[in-house]
């Protein structure tokens, strides 16, 4: 996985965990 896949998967995780 690269580095900018990570850090968008972690963002969309915060996302959903906020909702």
């Amino acid at each position: 996985m690269r580095k900018m896949d990570v850090g968008s998967l972690r963002k969309v995780q915060e996302i959903v965990a906020k909702d």
